[in-house]
């Protein structure tokens, strides 16, 4: 669907003194001021025609009426509420009324909740129809985008493509970690060691490495405590029952002294 451009005239900033979107605004409106007389798009067609916010195209209308340079009509249709603004023309500058009517104006935008843009049913030109790049940004014929050599068609500085792009490469660089299996052991059928941690466990526990993984097991049972690697929890454990040893011993040694 193609849309007609609106024309902004030298009178409007030289003799109104309206600038930025409330000009664009006005001019919009303006459009309509010769053929059917009032404009009734709604505020999404002046935003998408001024590429203007919400807040900035209600505040642009505001001020327009404050200025009397539009007038306001309300009414109601089957309990919808709608809203007609037409050019002020005994407000407009000597010469300005007889403005030329761009081609495509003129088109019904009344009926509610259907914006009809005008210049429907004409021959697309070339270029017309063409998805905007912002929202309120019309495109103009013979727009280019920026090819690279990458052979994707991108506009310049896409950070989001590129952002796709690392993370594929990241993806085939990573290589996925081997799968170690690991036999259950202990009372409780929890305790997760693999042939050489097995293996490890019972070298360097030769006398009581059977004790030390139902240790594990039934703590584990108990208090529904996990952990990553079950031969380093048990390392650490009889480390931290080294001291105790010790103690137990001198203690015992003294006793037995004393008996002496």
């Amino acid at each position: 669907m193609s849309e007609q451009f609106y024309c902004v005239y030298d009178w409007m900033t030289r003799d109104l003194g309206l600038h930025g979107s409330e000009r664009d605004v006005f001019a919009v409106i303006y459009s309509f001021h010769g053929s059917v007389g009032a404009f009734t798009g709604g505020l999404q067609y002046l935003m998408r025609r001024t590429g203007a916010t919400k807040p900035t195209v209600m505040e642009s209308l505001r001020r327009l009426l404050a200025k009397e340079l539009l007038i306001k009509k309300e009414r109601f249709e089957k309990g919808v509420k709608l809203c007609e603004y037409r050019v002020n023309a005994a407000r407009l500058p000597a010469g300005s009324a007889g403005q030329e009517t761009l081609p495509g104006e003129g088109k019904d935008f009344s009926r509610p909740g259907q914006e009809i843009l005008p210049g429907e049913g004409k021959e697309a030109l070339p270029g017309e129809g063409k998805k905007p790049s912002r929202p309120g940004q019309e495109s103009l014929p013979g727009a280019v985008k920026k090819s690279y050599p990458s052979g994707k068609e991108t506009f310049p500085n896409n950070k989001e493509d590129s952002k796709i792009d690392n993370k594929e490469d990241n993806k085939e660089r990573e290589a996925p970690a081997p799968v170690v299996s690991r036999n259950t052991y202990g009372e409780y059928d929890n305790v997760l060691l693999s042939d050489g941690e097995m293996a490890a466990l019972r070298r360097e526990f030769p006398d009581d490495w059977r004790r030390r993984v139902d240790r594990l097991s039934e703590y584990m049972a108990s208090t529904g405590k996990t952990y990553r690697n079950h031969l380093a929890t048990i390392r650490a454990w009889a480390r931290q029952d080294e001291p105790k040893k010790e103690k137990k011993s001198s203690y015992a040694d003294l006793q037995g002294g004393l008996r002496l």
